[in-house]
């Protein structure tokens, strides 16, 4: 369903569909307002695993919905160039998926004083302009399983 010019009704009738099973939702390109991201949190799509909302335009106010979300099987968490900025990484980092090991969160705008924070744990030898790092410990708390933070170009405008 990714780049579908999906709108929050659009959106709205997808996450009333009874697919219990679905393990995989790919809604990136697509600009999720705060009410589409309402709808997607509010799904019952407990057995989610992988979730992709790359270049959605989700700012603090779909973040403050998405942490809602009650998806204890989601491991994989795309949030690769949206409009999160410190505000909605503090909302964030409080959601509670404890299977969650993998969150991309690169190509937003975090500033220089987030990304230290984040990338406090050890960081993996890439390729230039790459930051991937495992997380620091504070973090694990919240996502015992997390093993992969991608924070690549989070200090770029």
């Amino acid at each position: 369903m990714a780049n579908c010019t999906l709108n929050p009704e659009a959106v709205q009738t997808t996450c009333q569909a009874p697919w219990s099973d679905l393990r995989e939702l790919d809604l990136s390109a697509n600009s999720m307002s705060g009410d589409a991201i309402r709808y997607l949190a509010g799904s019952v799509w407990s057995r989610l695993e992988i979730l992709h909302l790359k270049d959605c335009d989700i700012n603090v106010t779909a973040v403050s919905y998405l942490v809602q979300a009650h998806w204890p099987h989601l491991k994989t968490l795309g949030l690769s160039g949206n409009d999160i900025h410190v505000d909605a990484l503090d909302l964030l980092v409080k959601a509670q998926w404890p299977s969650l090991t993998e969150l991309d969160l690169s190509y937003n705008y975090l500033g220089p004083g987030p990304v230290v924070r984040l990338s406090s744990g050890h960081e993996l030898p890439l390729e230039s302009g790459q930051h991937i790092i495992t997380p620091p410990a504070w973090l694990l708390k919240q996502w015992p399983m997390l093993s992969v933070l991608n924070l690549s170009c989070c200090n770029e405008v």
